[in-house]
């Protein structure tokens, strides 16, 4: 089971590591002063651990159920990591927009999935 998601557990210790850092060391980095960055990484991040795991199971996602069952586990990795940032840190906080974001990333791999699914099974035919 671990050789088949390395992809995906590896980014998910990434987003760990990103999520449970310090914000001292985000407050650094003084060149990416772009509003609502922060929004937009959590969204793209989540996007791509989404698209991994889709990718890591592409030919084991026969319907739509599955899909949704495969689009939940890093919807409830983005709250557990808000939860743990509240919980855990001392200079991060949980913030709804995040979840928000971080679900909207999921949302729109999943989606993708399906599009981008539905047109190689047309070109295959």
């Amino acid at each position: 089971m671990i050789k088949k998601n390395i992809l995906s557990l590896s980014f998910a210790v990434i987003i760990v590591f990103l999520s449970l850092t310090g914000s001292k060391t985000f407050d650094d980095a003084d060149f990416f002063r772009i509003p609502y960055l922060d929004k937009i990484a959590h969204l793209g991040m989540y996007f791509m651990f989404t698209s991994i795991i889709l990718f890591e199971h592409r030919n084991s996602i026969r319907n739509t159920k599955q899909l949704i069952l495969m689009a939940i586990i890093p919807f409830i990795f983005g709250i557990a990591m808000e939860l743990l940032q509240l919980y855990l840190t001392t200079d991060r906080s949980a913030d709804l927009y995040d979840i928000f974001f971080n679900s909207a990333g999921v949302i729109i791999a999943a989606f993708l999935w399906v599009i981008i699914r539905s047109l190689f099974k047309e070109r295959v035919r």
